[in-house]
């Protein structure tokens, strides 16, 4: 695989404890990125996404938004990345422009899609809400594989 989704590929395979994030307090080995990305794409492509399909990414900085931008791109897919501080009208005029079908809002970013959105699942931090898929649950690396941790620890 070629991209930046094969970066990450080859750099977890060489080095999974390695540090790819450090956030804060939070480090994310290269081995744990691409656990949480691989969870996300594995959601996509059940969920029926195809490659070159878009997908609208509200999400604030961090790891969770690392994931999902990898996840993304290891489907073959386009992200469509946002301000997740846009009002509403803006949200919804690049989700129909862009023709995306999938999204992930974080939990304050939910609010721009509520009442209007259509498409797939929400990939959002609202667990048991209707029309949303838990991140939570997507990020979980298997078992085996390098999760996050406290930066300077391992």
């Amino acid at each position: 695989m070629r991209g930046v989704a094969g970066l990450i590929r080859e750099a977890a395979e060489r080095h999974p404890e390695n540090a790819a994030i450090i956030i804060g307090t939070r480090e994310v080995p290269y081995g744990g990125l691409l656990g949480m990305a691989s969870g996300v794409c594995s959601y996509l492509r059940e969920a029926g996404h195809r490659p070159g399909d878009r997908v609208l990414l509200l999400w604030e900085n961090g790891p969770e938004y690392a994931a999902l931008l990898f996840g993304v791109l290891l489907a073959g897919g386009v992200v469509v990345p946002l301000n997740p501080k846009n009002y509403t009208e803006y949200v919804r005029y690049i989700a129909t422009h862009s023709e995306a079908r999938f999204v992930a809002a974080s939990d304050r970013a939910f609010r721009y899609l509520d009442g209007w959105w259509r498409g797939a699942p929400v990939i959002t931090g609202l667990a048991n809400r209707e029309g949303t898929v838990d991140i939570g649950e997507l990020l979980r690396p298997p078992a085996g594989t390098h999760g996050t941790r406290e930066a300077g620890r391992n």
